[in-house]
């Protein structure tokens, strides 16, 4: 019987250890396919088991789920902290502000832009392959007119969103590369006539692809599908 509670002592720390991890793995799904109120429930478990204390993506979907909850003043000050406005902080929780920021102001003045590019610039650096990220700062750079500083993180959103193609087209013709621009039509073209093939495609896929075509000089083609 001794022996039999000094493994489960030994063994405590590790079964513990696979709890948080199945906690952890079930609310960042939960509130990645938009099951709240699953994430919502777990949340609580993790927070039993004190485990929001020193892990960032715990804290970062603890502060999500407390906005679902609508506490959006504690969870803005909870990922602030995760994601600070002068240092680089946690990844994803900068991703958040910069949306946030957006979202908050459109078109931001010269002071919300530098703290966007901070957030943005944060978020790659942190994950350098994060395609949610590069897209994001691609079209604010864009909106800078800084299209040659915007196709290398364009040309990594577009390895998995093929429709900032589009986007890349735009950039080459800015800075007088017509042939890439040409090269990124293409590519942009194929990816909205499969779009607008589906049964279940959008109005927008059709409008993008006849923007293609106009840009192609197709401009029967476009009539055709306005």
């Amino acid at each position: 019987l001794l022996a039999a509670m000094l493994v489960l002592v030994a063994l405590r720390p590790l079964l513990q250890d696979r709890i948080l991890l199945r906690y952890k793995t079930v609310v960042a799904d939960s509130l990645a396919s938009g099951d709240l109120e699953n994430a919502d429930m777990f949340v609580d478990k993790l927070r039993q088991l004190a485990a929001t204390q020193a892990d960032p993506e715990v804290l970062l979907n603890c502060a999500l789920v407390d906005q679902y909850r609508g506490n959006s003043e504690q969870a803005y000050a909870a990922i602030s902290q995760l994601a600070p406005d002068r240092i680089i902080g946690y990844g994803q929780a900068h991703l958040w502000m910069a949306r946030h920021l957006l979202t908050e102001s459109p078109a931001p003045n010269e002071r919300q832009l530098q703290s966007l590019m901070h957030h943005l610039q944060s978020a790659v650096h942190q994950n350098p392959d994060s395609a949610a990220a590069h897209e994001l700062l691609g079209q604010v750079m864009m909106h800078q007119n800084q299209h040659e500083q915007a196709i290398p993180s364009l040309v990594i959103a577009a390895e998995q969103n093929p429709a900032m193609h589009l986007l890349l087209a735009q950039c080459y013709r800015e800075i007088g590369a017509s042939s890439q621009a040409a090269q990124h039509l293409e590519q942009a073209e194929k990816h909205y006539l499969q779009l607008t093939s589906q049964a279940d495609c959008q109005i927008n896929d059709f409008a993008k692809l006849a923007e293609i075509f106009v840009q192609q000089s197709q401009f029967l083609k476009a009539e055709q599908l306005l």
